[in-house]
């Protein structure tokens, strides 16, 4: 059993305009198996998140209230951001943000969610939140950096098959 502290944040997002060194683009059908092994090596050795089988979670492409976006480099998936949104209730909330590890520190965690706040500000939704685990230094920083706002935090739990 896990038990993390959990941080979760909010941000009402202004429009910014970026000019990334790369290409952010919405994940298609065809990216999922490679955007599967992003997301495995992005939290596979992470004890505090739970990865589902590729078949169970391959399932949310199909569903409308989410987006995905992409960065690839070399062809490959190499960083990812999904956003959840809930225009009637005028909620979103960035689900899962990673990064394949031998590709982090070249912005594009950074990238990918200023991209998903300027959808969220161009969909006229007034804030969006997020949870990460309060031991997670490094995303911390980052959504700080972004203005995010500490607006919960609670503890997690999780049973794990041995």
């Amino acid at each position: 059993m896990v038990n993390p502290e959990v941080n979760q944040f909010v941000h009402s997002p202004d429009r910014v305009e970026i000019q990334p060194e790369f290409q952010i683009e919405p994940a298609v059908d065809s990216d999922y198996q490679e955007l599967y092994a992003a997301l495995v090596d992005s939290f596979g050795e992470n004890l505090e998140t739970s990865i589902p089988e590729f078949k169970v979670w391959s399932q949310s492409k199909n569903n409308p209230n989410l987006r995905t976006w992409i960065i690839k480099e070399n062809q490959r998936v190499q960083a990812f951001l999904t956003l959840g949104l809930d225009p009637k209730l005028a909620k979103s909330e960035i689900r899962t943000i990673g990064v394949v590890s031998k590709m982090r520190g070249k912005g594009y965690a950074k990238a990918l969610i200023q991209t998903a706040l300027n959808f969220v500000h161009d969909s006229g939704i007034p804030a969006c939140e997020l949870t990460v685990a309060a031991a997670n230094l490094d995303a911390l920083n980052l959504y700080r950096k972004f203005g995010f706002q500490v607006i919960e935090k609670y503890d997690c739990y999780q049973w794990r098959k041995v």
